[in-house]
């Protein structure tokens, strides 16, 4: 028991000393969606190694790679979520997100104690899933390294959302200008 503590506080120092590297060499979307990847299936792989004699040690070892994983996610979450955000709600996105997150680690031992009564591997196959399914989710949202942040909902509205045709809403109403500017030129 304490030796996986200790474990899993050692992995995390490295895991958060890299992170500042890969954010800004490959980007903050690849960096935490790649990262929530790997680590889903180092828990998948958990899942369905035995926990007896040398198995353990592998065991021990696959968790810990994936914990390195999740702290390397974790941590740039927080990085890449206020980036996300609009200045003027950025404070109430990342208090929420906190909000979530803490309740969700809150839930977690609870919901793997409740699932482990289907078999030891459930909790590991659960949260490996939804692990690769909120990377899939990670890659829907935009890249926001060396970009400049928006400041205003109408900023973000304007870069973020896109109509049936492709052209994000400040394209749109450039071209409304441009077409009024030319009827009233006629």
């Amino acid at each position: 028991m304490y030796r996986d503590f200790a474990l899993t506080t050692i992995v995390e120092f490295p895991a958060n000393i890299l992170l500042m590297y890969f954010l800004n060499l490959i980007g903050r979307r690849n960096t935490i969606g790649g990262s929530i990847i790997v680590s889903g299936i180092s828990c998948l792989a958990v899942a369905f190694i035995p926990k007896q004699g040398v198995y353990n040690w592998i065991r021990v070892a696959m968790g810990m790679f994936g914990k390195f994983w999740i702290t390397f996610a974790f941590s740039g979450v927080y990085i890449w979520s206020a980036e996300l955000y609009p200045t003027v709600i950025r404070a109430q996105g990342l208090g929420l997100m906190m909000v979530a997150s803490r309740i969700g680690g809150s839930a977690a031992p609870w919901v793997a104690q409740y699932l482990s009564k289907y078999g030891d591997f459930v909790p590991f196959l659960v949260m490996g899933t939804l692990s690769l399914v909120s990377a899939l989710l990670c890659f829907k949202l935009k890249e926001t390294n060396g970009k400049p942040l928006a400041d205003t909902l109408e900023e973000f509205y304007a870069v973020n959302i896109k109509d049936c045709k492709g052209k994000s809403a400040i394209e749109k109403v450039s071209t409304k200008r441009l077409n009024k500017n030319a009827e009233s030129a006629i």
